[in-house]
């Protein structure tokens, strides 16, 4: 085996075959990637582990620049192939490792009996010379005149995941998050839902995705430190932390926001609003909220809308009892934050209008953490 960022070779380790040779193939590749090999020889063949390549003419060894093959790949010529084979010596090919080096890489010669491979390999790129993983590195190839489908990207970019090509469908979801909304402004809310969540799924296999979308998140909040910060992007923040599981993020950014400029924080409240609760800031969340009459009626107005909605639709009996969960739902965070601001005449009038609204028990026991932390 070899690892392209270092150059370090290895054999495998020996295992206990004892569960069958298959499952030692399986454990083997597992290690391999953990210990960030790249390639491995087979019978006459380059087995990869995850690294992007491109065929090349045998002359590109010599001539081709290190500006030219960052331009291809950039330009997404790069493919995740499972192996190099049936291929005529000597053989060239431009490389994306996991790690993020770019080179080529040239398979000179096999054994006789194809078990052994000599190859040579240069460096365009190293990872230490990398620019930050977040960075885009593809976009769709369009003529003139044409627009991109964000839908039809993010298709892509669930597809490839599905074939394993990770690095391409995770420079799929790169851009979809980044220019989705600038060729279809309907798509804030699959964007920060759906496209998230595919997000996350790509992360759980490959988790080079999950440290992008935290870097992305990063650069977010970094523009509200800076000053740049606006309400849209603080939406996309909370969600970003809402699907990392990191609401206290939230809750910290919108605290900093709060103190330097209150303007703004009143703007991305809304926003803010279950992270603060969910990090039982409740005192913060309570002073936005000053007419609580008017906050119980907004989460009503919610209610009344979508059981108008399930009325007018034949699966009323589903819509219903999601549009009562999830008045009762925004119901009790109202009632714990109240609680736990030490607003409790305020919270039991809220809690009497809400329990003639839903059945729902535990609107009957909302407000016990908050007044616990009041406490």
């Amino acid at each position: 085996m070899i690892d392209f960022d270092t150059g370090k070779t290895a054999h495998y380790p020996n295992r206990d075959s004892s569960g069958g040779p298959f499952d030692a193939l399986s454990e083997n590749v597992l290690w391999a990637v953990r210990n960030g090999f790249d390639a491995d020889v087979g019978v006459r063949e380059l087995t990869l582990l995850n690294l992007a390549s491109t065929p090349l003419d045998r002359a590109d060894w010599d001539s081709l620049s290190r500006q030219q093959l960052i331009r291809m790949f950039q330009g997404g010529m790069f493919r995740l192939e499972s192996k190099l084979k049936d291929i005529e010596l000597p053989a060239t090919y431009g490389f994306h490792t996991r790690e993020d080096s770019l080179g080529i890489l040239q398979i000179i010669k096999f054994s006789p009996d194809g078990q052994e491979v000599t190859v040579r390999f240069k460096l365009a790129r190293r990872r230490t010379e990398s620019a930050a993983a977040s960075t885009e590195l593809w976009a769709p190839t369009m003529l003139p005149g044409e627009k991109p489908d964000p839908n039809k990207i993010r298709e892509e970019a669930v597809e490839l995941m599905k074939l394993g090509q990770y690095e391409e469908a995770l420079q799929r979801q790169i851009w979809y998050h980044h220019h989705a909304l600038e060729f279809q402004p309907g798509l804030s809310a699959v964007r920060l839902s759906f496209g998230l969540s595919d997000w996350m799924e790509l992360g759980r296999r490959y988790p080079k995705a999950k440290q992008v979308l935290i870097e992305t998140r990063d650069q977010k909040t970094r523009e509200f430190d800076e000053g740049r910060g606006y309400s849209d992007l603080f939406q996309d923040v909370a969600s970003i932390n809402q699907f990392l599981g990191m609401d206290d993020a939230t809750s910290a950014l919108f605290k900093r926001l709060q103190q330097n400029n209150p303007t703004l924080a009143r703007q991305c409240f809304h926003y803010a609003r279950d992270a603060l609760a969910q990090s039982r800031e409740y005192e913060l969340y309570s002073r936005f909220i000053p007419d609580v009459q008017a906050e119980y009626d907004r989460i009503r107005w919610f209610l009344d809308d979508a059981r108008k909605r399930a009325d007018s639709q034949q699966n009323d009996g589903a819509l219903r009892r999601s549009a009562d969960q999830q008045f009762a739902t925004k119901a009790r965070q109202l009632i714990d934050v109240l609680v736990g601001a030490g607003r409790t005449a305020e919270a039991e009038r809220v809690r009497v209008q809400a329990v003639s609204m839903v059945n729902d028990p535990q609107l009957k026991t909302a407000g016990t953490d908050g007044k616990t932390k009041a406490e």
